[in-house]
Protein backbone atom coordinates (compact mmCIF):
# COMPACT_ATOMS: atom_id res chain seq x y z
CA UNK A 1 0.00 0.00 0.00
CA UNK A 2 1.08 3.48 -1.04
CA UNK A 3 2.42 6.07 1.54
CA UNK A 4 -0.89 8.30 2.02
CA UNK A 5 -0.03 12.00 0.66
CA UNK A 6 -0.30 13.44 4.55
CA UNK A 7 2.69 11.56 5.00
CA UNK A 8 4.58 12.37 2.39
CA UNK A 9 4.40 15.72 3.24
CA UNK A 10 5.40 15.52 7.18
CA UNK A 11 8.30 13.99 5.65
CA UNK A 12 9.27 16.60 3.11
CA UNK A 13 8.38 19.69 5.67
CA UNK A 14 10.26 17.44 8.61
CA UNK A 15 13.62 17.98 6.41
CA UNK A 16 13.29 21.34 5.65
CA UNK A 17 13.03 22.05 9.06
CA UNK A 18 16.16 19.92 9.77
CA UNK A 19 17.67 22.01 7.22
CA UNK A 20 16.98 25.30 8.30
CA UNK A 21 16.02 25.06 12.20
CA UNK A 22 16.82 28.61 13.22
CA UNK A 23 13.73 29.93 10.81
CA UNK A 24 11.26 27.04 11.23
CA UNK A 25 11.01 27.73 14.95
CA UNK A 26 7.71 28.82 14.99
CA UNK A 27 5.99 26.82 12.43
CA UNK A 28 3.29 24.60 13.43
CA UNK A 29 2.69 21.35 12.15
CA UNK A 30 -0.03 18.97 13.58
CA UNK A 31 -2.13 15.89 11.85
CA UNK A 32 -6.01 16.51 11.69
CA UNK A 33 -8.40 14.30 10.69
CA UNK A 34 -6.14 12.23 8.48
CA UNK A 35 -4.90 15.47 7.29
CA UNK A 36 -1.61 17.51 7.51
CA UNK A 37 -1.51 20.27 8.60
CA UNK A 38 1.46 23.48 8.62
CA UNK A 39 0.83 27.19 9.82
CA UNK A 40 3.26 29.64 9.36
CA UNK A 41 2.84 32.68 11.15
CA UNK A 42 3.44 36.11 10.04
CA UNK A 43 6.26 38.32 11.64
CA UNK A 44 4.85 41.56 10.75
CA UNK A 45 1.44 43.34 10.02
CA UNK A 46 2.46 43.69 6.20
CA UNK A 47 2.90 40.12 5.68
CA UNK A 48 0.48 37.40 5.78
CA UNK A 49 0.11 34.20 7.62
CA UNK A 50 0.83 30.82 5.20
CA UNK A 51 -1.08 27.59 5.90
CA UNK A 52 -0.57 24.55 4.07
CA UNK A 53 -2.90 21.28 4.23
CA UNK A 54 -2.09 18.14 2.93
CA UNK A 55 -5.10 15.81 2.46
CA UNK A 56 -5.40 12.37 0.94
CA UNK A 57 -5.54 14.21 -3.01
CA UNK A 58 -4.35 17.26 -2.58
CA UNK A 59 -1.48 20.04 -1.16
CA UNK A 60 -3.21 23.17 -0.73
CA UNK A 61 -1.47 26.69 0.49
CA UNK A 62 -3.60 29.33 1.95
CA UNK A 63 -2.80 32.83 2.45
CA UNK A 64 -4.53 34.25 5.26
CA UNK A 65 -6.25 36.89 2.85
CA UNK A 66 -8.37 34.44 0.43
CA UNK A 67 -5.73 33.67 -2.18
CA UNK A 68 -4.82 29.78 -2.46
CA UNK A 69 -3.15 27.66 -4.88
CA UNK A 70 -4.15 23.38 -4.94
CA UNK A 71 -1.14 20.85 -6.10
CA UNK A 72 -3.15 17.81 -7.07
CA UNK A 73 -1.34 14.74 -6.58
CA UNK A 74 -1.25 12.54 -9.90
CA UNK A 75 0.11 9.96 -7.53
CA UNK A 76 3.64 11.35 -7.04
CA UNK A 77 2.84 12.57 -3.70
CA UNK A 78 6.46 13.53 -2.94
CA UNK A 79 6.01 16.04 -6.56
CA UNK A 80 3.06 17.87 -5.03
CA UNK A 81 4.07 17.96 -1.99
CA UNK A 82 7.54 19.99 -2.95
CA UNK A 83 5.54 21.58 -5.10
CA UNK A 84 3.59 23.34 -2.40
CA UNK A 85 6.50 24.02 -0.58
CA UNK A 86 8.60 25.54 -3.44
CA UNK A 87 5.49 27.97 -3.62
CA UNK A 88 5.35 28.11 0.26
CA UNK A 89 9.30 29.38 0.16
CA UNK A 90 8.19 32.38 -2.36
CA UNK A 91 5.79 33.29 -0.51
CA UNK A 92 7.71 33.80 2.19
CA UNK A 93 10.03 36.20 0.43
CA UNK A 94 9.68 39.72 -1.11
CA UNK A 95 9.59 37.75 -4.21
CA UNK A 96 6.04 37.29 -3.96
CA UNK A 97 2.66 38.92 -2.39
CA UNK A 98 -0.85 39.12 -1.96
CA UNK A 99 -2.99 41.48 -3.42
CA UNK A 100 -6.11 41.81 -1.81
CA UNK A 101 -9.31 43.48 -2.87
CA UNK A 102 -12.07 44.60 -1.16
CA UNK A 103 -16.03 46.14 -1.77
CA UNK A 104 -16.56 47.80 1.13
CA UNK A 105 -15.29 46.12 4.25
CA UNK A 106 -15.71 42.90 2.25
CA UNK A 107 -12.69 40.95 0.85
CA UNK A 108 -13.92 39.31 -2.79
CA UNK A 109 -10.24 38.62 -4.36
CA UNK A 110 -7.36 37.08 -3.62
CA UNK A 111 -4.34 36.86 -5.79
CA UNK A 112 -0.67 35.61 -5.57
CA UNK A 113 1.55 37.76 -7.61
CA UNK A 114 5.22 36.98 -8.22
CA UNK A 115 7.98 39.40 -8.80
CA UNK A 116 9.16 38.59 -12.22
CA UNK A 117 11.65 40.80 -14.70
CA UNK A 118 10.92 44.00 -12.62
CA UNK A 119 6.91 43.43 -13.01
CA UNK A 120 4.17 41.53 -10.64
CA UNK A 121 2.60 39.47 -12.22
CA UNK A 122 -0.08 37.12 -11.28
CA UNK A 123 0.35 33.77 -10.54
CA UNK A 124 -3.04 33.11 -8.90
CA UNK A 125 -6.95 34.58 -8.00
CA UNK A 126 -9.56 33.58 -6.01
CA UNK A 127 -12.81 35.04 -6.05
CA UNK A 128 -16.18 35.04 -3.97
CA UNK A 129 -19.59 36.06 -5.35
CA UNK A 130 -20.27 39.80 -4.70
CA UNK A 131 -23.08 42.37 -5.88
CA UNK A 132 -21.92 45.03 -3.79
CA UNK A 133 -22.29 47.96 -6.47
CA UNK A 134 -21.63 51.55 -5.27
CA UNK A 135 -19.43 50.38 -2.86
CA UNK A 136 -15.72 51.72 -2.57
CA UNK A 137 -13.29 49.44 -3.83
CA UNK A 138 -9.75 49.13 -2.25
CA UNK A 139 -6.91 47.27 -2.80
CA UNK A 140 -4.00 46.65 -0.47
CA UNK A 141 -0.80 44.19 -0.91
CA UNK A 142 1.06 42.20 2.14
CA UNK A 143 4.71 40.71 1.10
CA UNK A 144 6.98 38.48 3.69
CA UNK A 145 10.41 38.84 4.18
CA UNK A 146 10.96 35.96 6.44
CA UNK A 147 13.93 34.57 3.74
CA UNK A 148 15.30 36.22 1.20
CA UNK A 149 14.64 36.18 -2.46
CA UNK A 150 16.17 33.20 -4.26
CA UNK A 151 19.11 34.10 -6.82
CA UNK A 152 17.38 32.53 -9.72
CA UNK A 153 14.22 34.46 -9.54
Amino acid sequence: MPTPLPTIFREVVGEIVRRDAARCGDWRLQDKNGRCELVIPKLSEDGFEVTVVADQQEVTVYSEYLAHQHFTSDGDHQKASQQAMGLVRDLLSPVMRVRLVKVGDKPIRGHFEALRDGEWRRESTTSLFSIRLFRKRTEKYYVNERLPRRENV
